[in-house]
């Protein structure tokens, strides 16, 4: 069975808990396809197992904690176990989003001025040089 969860990589202790809901109802975890947002589970016994999924771990890192790798896709890693003892300190997560955070700032950016310099594009979107810099360091300060 194929499970379609956009934005999961964003809301990682909710996908960890929603994985841990689907052991429960008796689905394992076999594949996930990240940038297709697809989680592939098979039929298993139920289960009460918890889940923590890394981004850019080194191998071997969490499996004396208690936990064993179920999944890895790309710089993703799952892991599951009953009564671990070792827990991801994000890090890693958090750096990935603060990017994603400035890249989307910076195509913003390249879209008002692009909107700013086309003549008769979007008149509401009309600013000069000096507001957009304003805006988007407002922006920066609070994405950052």
């Amino acid at each position: 069975m194929k499970k379609f969860r956009p934005f999961w990589s964003y809301r990682i202790e909710e996908t960890e808990k929603w994985l841990q809901d689907m052991r429960q109802a008796g689905y394992r975890l076999t594949h996930v396809q990240p940038l297709l947002r697809l989680f592939t589970f098979e039929r298993a016994e139920q289960q009460t197992k918890r889940y923590l999924i890394d981004y850019k771990s080194p191998k071997g890192v969490y499996e004396d904690g208690g936990w064993q790798q179920v999944v890895q896709a790309g710089k993703w890693t799952v892991y599951e176990g009953e009564t671990p003892t070792r827990f991801s300190s994000r890090e890693h997560v958090f750096q990935r989003i603060r990017a994603h955070y400035v890249w989307a700032t910076v195509l913003l950016a390249v879209l008002f001025f692009y909107l700013n310099t086309t003549a008769g594009m979007l008149m509401v979107l009309r600013f000069d040089t000096f507001q957009v810099w304003v805006y988007l360091s407002v922006l920066l300060v609070l994405l950052v």
